[in-house]
């Protein structure tokens, strides 16, 4: 729901979150004048790999809650 809910508020629905702000403050930094998405890729790339991270532990984390909690359904 965390990277749903950024990728909604980068783009334009919802409220800014934390991951949102930052995702828009490296927006207005490269699109701004001058600014060109191509050559300037890295500025998203730490925001982006913690985003993914940041989803993919909590979900292993759900699924280990989930087996430890009910054994029985391995």
């Amino acid at each position: 729901m965390v990277v749903v809910q950024s990728s909604l508020a980068f783009i334009g629905f919802g409220d800014l979150s934390a991951w949102a702000t930052l995702l828009n403050i490296g927006k207005d930094w490269i699109i701004g004048p001058g600014g060109n998405l191509l050559t300037r890729w890295w500025i998203y790339l730490p925001i982006m790999l913690a985003l993914v991270f940041f989803g993919v532990t909590w979900g292993i984390m759900g699924d280990e809650l989930n087996h430890w909690m009910n054994p029985k359904n391995s």
